[in-house]
């Protein structure tokens, strides 16, 4: 672990001032309040409570339950331990993390008035970084674990004017920096729309991006290329088209991925060595049906294709959020995770097309339309996701998923 750092205040000009609110916390995110919250001591507990679940294709599927959350996002750290951060949209809600190895260690890294889908991103050194939307501030926050064993987190609040950070992502560079996508919504009488946010370790820098008004829920990506230049997607709701920005030195270019129908919703992007994007996301054809799709943008042009369908979608403001999650293989192929309310499913492509497999099926209560996936070194898969156990998407409980190689 890092030793501990506290960021000091800053200030940064980017049109209008940016203030820095850096918040030394115990699981405090709201009020900077020296007190941890109840129940804030992190617990080693066995990995108890996994059970298998026999798989159509090379992997069986060992689920751990985790506890109580929703829209969870999921990570590997070096040593391919999963890092989940998640959360509960409520008065008050939490914004939780859990570690999980032999055992499964939970901290509560902030307690407030939240918003998500949230982000989680691991350094080089194993410290994990979270991104979301505090409701109580109106701003977006940024995490950074301090001490995982202790539950200690540090949160960095993005002072910015409007009510931003809403649909937050995460990048952090080759240094360890958090660099962050996220939308001042249409909503709450903002025209700005998609904010780039970065921190340099003492201050933040905002820039709009250029992409005219928008409203939150439908999800944003970020990736960092080669040189560190920041690209996103977003779907723009005026046009229902999905967009494409990315930045050399200080200028946006903002253009279109795909404008077929209602396209671009809960997208997910990765840049490949070659700082190609790769981008998976949902054609919207029903109010609970559309199509998987997956762009890749190479030789001056995008290659679209559809790989799948979901029909059980629950849209709306309390509905789906991030149903898509994008991976590489260890051969640099890609690999789609995304569900709707009755399925879980895996899209790996290969030579000859996409080979699809059913992870999960539901059992009872819904999914909850969120999905994380990372592969580790050996491409064994790592999901997360949460069970509706309030049907409106609100409440929930959180799972993890890892995949176990069939012999033979």
């Amino acid at each position: 672990m890092t030793p501990k750092r506290r960021w000091a205040l800053g200030l940064a000009l980017v049109g209008t001032a940016v203030a820095l609110i850096a918040v030394a916390c115990n699981g405090n995110g709201g009020d900077g309040g020296g007190e941890p919250p109840t129940g804030d001591t992190p617990a080693a507990e066995p990995a108890s409570g996994t059970q298998t679940v026999t798989g159509e294709g090379d992997f069986d599927w060992e689920v751990l339950e985790i506890q109580r959350g929703v829209r969870p996002d999921l990570a590997l750290d070096a040593q391919g331990r999963a890092h989940l951060a998640y959360g509960l949209e409520a008065q008050p809600g939490f914004v939780k993390h859990s570690l999980i190895s032999d055992t499964t260690v939970t901290s509560t890294v902030a307690e407030g008035y939240f918003y998500f889908p949230l982000e989680i991103a691991i350094n080089a050194d194993g410290v994990p970084w979270i991104a979301y939307h505090n409701h109580d501030f109106e701003d977006q926050v940024v995490a950074l674990a301090q001490d995982l064993d202790a539950g200690e987190w540090l949160v960095l609040r993005t002072e910015s004017p409007g009510h931003d950070g809403w649909d937050s992502a995460l990048a952090l560079d080759a240094d360890g920096r958090p660099h962050t996508i996220s939308i001042d919504p249409s909503g709450f009488g903002s025209d700005v729309g998609l904010e780039y946010g970065f921190f340099d370790g003492d201050n933040w820098t905002v820039q709009q991006v250029g992409s005219g008004p928008l409203m939150y829920e439908f999800g944003t990506t970020i990736a960092l290329d080669s040189a560190g230049n920041p690209h996103a997607t977003f779907y723009n709701d005026q046009s229902t088209d999905l967009m494409y920005a990315s930045r050399t030195d200080s200028d946006w270019t903002v253009t279109a991925i795909d404008t077929d129908g209602d396209v671009g919703l809960f997208a997910d992007m990765l840049l490949d060595v070659g700082d190609r994007p790769h981008v998976a996301y949902l054609q919207r054809d029903g109010d609970s049906a559309g199509a998987i799709k997956y762009a890749l943008f190479e030789n001056g042009a995008w290659s679209i294709e559809e790989v799948d369908r979901l029909d059980s979608l629950l849209l709306g403001m309390t509905g789906a959020r991030n149903i898509i999650s994008l991976a590489f293989d260890s051969q640099g192929n890609p690999v789609i995770a995304y569900s709707d309310q009755q399925t879980i499913k895996l899209a790996w492509r290969q030579a000859d097309g996409w080979r699809i497999e059913t992870v999960l099926q539901a059992d009872g209560d819904p999914f909850g339309q969120t999905i994380g996936l990372a592969l580790d070194s050996n491409d064994t898969p790592h999901l997360t996701y949460f069970v509706a156990t309030d049907r409106t998407q609100l409440d929930g409980v959180v799972f993890y998923v890892r995949g176990v190689a069939k012999a033979g």
